[in-house]
């Protein structure tokens, strides 16, 4: 830091330290879902109910760092995520796929209770946050019926119908909603009500009536009339925090003491040091189920055969009143390359910065399809 501006980076190590100073400081940490006591302060109280889809090393120590020198933040109360059959809390088979947003959005969700208690047309990302903020994340059940399940559950990339039950899920099936409820344990009046009267909405136009009302802005609610009537127990799923360094009204931060900190960079998923990554779930764990469909998704670019040399155009010339240009790559996109073969590349090529966006799995894992 320097006249209340970051101009740089100061590193320790075993032999000894340096400054490096730079125009642009770049803080990618991975996140924060890795660790507990940020995500009860940022998301909510359970994390242990929140099934983790990202790099379990994302500590947040980049954003505590910034937070520390003085960098002030966007709203830290959200994440990118999804809808998992909570059997995924404690069965990595059901990781980190199939979700259950398509048919989330199409169906209703009701707690204990029997009562909705969340606009299901927001989609699988807004429910996610919305379930995370809970006391209890995982108490939600997601209700439809036999026409749902054989539309809205086979739409999705992997389809939740037939992966789920093939990877083990639980899903229950009754041909009336009373012995359903009996089944889920959830008071059978209270659900049969709270059916009734989002069939009644949906027959005449009436959602916003409802409580809380049901929007169609992801998927048009779909009525429960068709036995059997099938529920599935959820709980959210968390790849990544969304978190940011306050921008600036100006490119420049010096002379800006009020932050010091100009960029505004969602934090990329780091990778993990050796141990930790020995703990993470890889492709291994994920089944191989009978139909083709629930096969983990193969990047379209994704590589079977050794790769090629790394050669990477130079960059074009730029303004010298900006900062020089950096590249930037999805380490998915280019398997079998270490990260630091990557990096000397770029910067043979004369490229001031290369970042590398690193995923939860480790670049040993099997990217080919199963």
């Amino acid at each position: 830091m320097q006249n209340g501006a970051c101009t740089g980076v100061q590193t320790t190590g075993p032999d000894g330290g340096h400054a490096w100073r730079a125009r642009a400081v770049v803080i990618a940490d991975g996140g924060f879902q890795g660790n507990a006591t940020l995500f009860r302060k940022y998301i909510g109280p359970r994390p242990d109910l929140v099934v983790q889809r990202g790099a379990g090393t994302g500590q947040g120590d980049g954003l505590t760092m910034a937070i520390n020198a003085g960098a002030a933040t966007t709203a830290l109360d959200a994440f990118y995520g999804g809808i998992l059959n909570r059997d995924a809390l404690t069965d990595a088979r059901l990781w980190p796929y199939p979700e259950l947003d398509s048919i989330a959005t199409a169906g209703m969700i009701v707690d204990s209770t029997g009562h909705r208690f969340v606009d299901e047309g927001l989609g699988g990302v807004a429910i996610a946050n919305l379930l995370a903020r809970r006391e209890n994340p995982a108490d939600g059940l997601l209700v439809f019926d036999s026409r749902a399940w054989e539309h809205a559950g086979r739409s999705a990339r992997v389809p939740v119908n037939p992966c789920m039950v093939t990877a083990g899920g639980t899903l229950h099936e009754a041909d009336t909603l009373e012995s359903l409820a009996a089944r889920i344990e959830v008071p059978a009046r209270q659900l049969v009500l709270t059916v009734e009267a989002f069939n009644r909405a949906i027959a005449q136009g009436a959602l916003a009536s409802l409580q809380p009302a049901r929007s169609s802005g992801k998927q048009a609610a779909q009525p429960i009339q068709a036995p059997p009537f099938l529920p599935s127990r959820f709980a959210p799923a968390s790849p990544t925090p969304w978190a940011a360094l306050q921008p600036m009204p100006t490119r420049r931060c010096s002379g800006h003491r009020a932050n010091p900190f100009t960029a505004c960079l969602q934090p990329a998923a780091r990778q993990a040091d050796s141990k930790a990554a020995d703990a993470l779930p890889t492709s291994a764990g994920w089944p191989r189920p009978a139909s083709s469909a629930c096969a983990r998704p193969r990047p379209r670019w994704a590589r079977t055969s050794p790769p090629e040399p790394i050669v990477f155009n130079p960059p074009r010339e730029t303004d010298p009143m900006t900062t020089s240009q950096a590249l930037t790559l999805g380490y998915l996109s280019i398997p079998d390359i270490t990260p630091s073969a990557l990096i000397s590349a770029g910067a043979r090529a004369g490229f001031s910065a290369v970042g590398l966006r690193i995923s939860g799995r480790r670049p040993s894992d099997d990217y080919s399809e199963k």
